[in-house]
């Protein structure tokens, strides 16, 4: 007979057999010769299955570091010939291959998959991987659990921020001091009740030297003690380790997921063993060990990156403040705009609130405008006849933006405009069928692109072009809604002659 065994965690024990319908188990081994997880995070687990109404067996599973759970996988990459499929319009192909080589790294089975049967269906085709890997257009290629991606904080540049002459602590401000004595001053030993801090600092305030100096503190108390410093998004990780790492050289560790695997482990691990005390990540970062956390501190704890929307969804920021709570430890949460949860926690008294309302180098706060446009003046205006004589509904910029840049420009300064779409405008809507015009394979609508002139979906990448989906006497019956990166920048264009005009978005990173 065979025997399966599976691998599991203990979360408690009785001194009589529970109720069950299933046959128990008998333990074989004990795999590990210290617990994975401790109490701690045994109780964390409890509460997040309790609180997020997750099956206690995932929400174990998805606080294991990545290298303790990805098992080897098959993917698949385009070769050159797949490449060239790209511009070779008349293939029957070019959709999928446009769709893999969007990012040119190897996608699994089950993402092309779930991506591309819908298209594959309609268009009648009979396309495998095998297919496609025995006309050379992909290879296949195990990638195992302890590699993964380049890290983009790799060790050489921890070296360099570590070998910088140690950063001196600049002179604090009487309302820095303020707020760094006040949590210093409750001290770092785990107490029954104990508060956490919202630290509500206007940019510029000196926020992380108010981190630093906490820290400072905690160690001087303990060489021993270790602290837990959350940021939003990996982008802002080798920003925050460069400060701390030139504050604390070689205590230090760093991980979030664009690391490779195995290294992450050997960071997790470092903090585990207490070799540094100082350990700086993402939302995920909240499930590490530590030998002796004392405190921790979420930055931009407003920020909508700390939420988990797939598989267990949390929000990063309420599990740290539960895991303080747990570990019976401080909490700083800092923010130049806290989000309204932590604030409304502030007033009530659950948070302590601490405020720094003027910046560190005394310097005049930006003024701020805040210009709405009136929706009832919102018009149509045509495009050249190049672009089919399509109407555009809404003005990209208002016009005293565009006065205010035209006088910036005259003063030999630069300017920043953030647009939140990529594209030239939203959709192209229908005033016949009074609707978007839609993707036939998702059905959402299509972002129109590259000057009107392309439409595209933004999910499975189908496009085709404009003249061709909508016939030329037909134009007056369709509008061009909403802006996108590419008007703004065709707009400025016309309204800021002289003007030297870069876009970046990842349509023209990609070209």
């Amino acid at each position: 007979a065979v025997v399966a065994v599976a691998v599991g965690v203990v979360v408690g024990s009785s001194p009589n057999a529970p109720q069950s319908k299933f046959e128990l188990k008998g333990v074989v081994e004990i795999l590990d010769t210290e617990p994975v997880y401790s109490s701690t995070l045994l109780a964390l687990a409890k509460w997040l299955s309790s609180y997020y109404l997750h099956p206690i067996g995932e929400v174990l599973k998805s606080m294991l570091p990545v290298s303790l759970v990805k098992k080897q996988k098959t993917r698949y990459q385009l070769t050159d010939s797949g490449y060239a499929i790209w511009n070779d319009s008349e293939h029957s192909l070019q959709p999928l291959i446009r769709f893999l080589w969007t990012r040119k790294t190897p996608y699994s089975l089950a993402t092309i998959k779930s991506k591309m049967a819908k298209w594959l269906e309609l268009k009648g085709e009979k396309v495998s991987l095998k297919r496609l890997e025995k006309d050379g257009v992909i290879v296949k290629e195990a990638i195992d659990n302890t590699h993964g991606r380049d890290s983009l904080w790799s060790e050489k540049a921890v070296e360099h921020a570590e070998s910088m002459a140690a950063n001196k602590a600049p002179p604090l401000t009487p309302d820095q001091i303020t707020v760094t004595e006040t949590v210093i001053s409750a001290g770092f030993d785990p107490l029954e009740g104990r508060k956490a801090y919202l630290l509500h600092g206007v940019t510029g305030a000196g926020k992380t030297e108010v981190y630093l100096r906490l820290i400072s503190e905690a160690l001087s108390l303990d060489p021993g003690n270790q602290i837990m410093v959350l940021v939003p998004e990996i982008a802002l990780t080798p920003q925050m380790t460069r400060v701390f790492s030139a504050r604390f050289p070689g205590q230090v560790a760093v991980v979030h997921s664009a690391m490779a695997p195995a290294e992450r482990w050997q960071e997790l691990q470092s903090v585990r063993q207490n070799q540094r005390q100082i350990l700086i990540g993402p939302r995920s970062a909240v499930f590490a060990a530590f030998d002796q956390l004392c405190l921790l501190i979420v930055d931009e704890e407003h920020d909508s990156s700390y939420k988990q929307t797939t598989g267990l969804t949390y929000n990063g920021r309420d599990v740290a403040v539960m895991r303080a709570h747990l570990e019976r430890r401080p909490i700083v949460l800092g923010s130049a705009t806290p989000s309204m949860e932590s604030y409304a926690n502030a007033s009530l008294g659950k948070y302590h609130l601490l405020e720094l309302m003027e910046r560190a180098n005394r310097k005049p706060m930006p003024e701020i405008q805040f210009i709405t446009g009136d929706v009832k003046k919102s018009f149509a205006r045509k495009l050249s006849t190049g672009q089919r004589g399509l109407a555009v509904i809404n003005l990209p910029i208002d016009d005293r933006i565009l006065v205010a840049l035209q006088q910036n420009l005259a003063e030999g300064k630069q300017a920043m405009v953030l647009v939140n779409r990529r594209g030239y405008a939203y959709y192209l809507f229908s005033l016949r069928d009074r609707k978007a015009v839609s993707c036939p394979n998702c059905s959402i609508s299509l972002t129109v692109h590259e000057k009107s002139t392309i439409l595209r979906c933004h999910y499975c990448d189908f496009q085709k072009s404009v003249e061709k989906m909508i016939p030329a006497e037909s134009a007056d019956a369709y509008v061009l809604v909403g802006y996108g990166s590419e008007q703004m920048e065709m707009f400025l264009k016309e309204g800021v002659p002289g003007a030297r005009i870069h876009r970046v978005d990842s349509d023209s990173v990609q070209q």
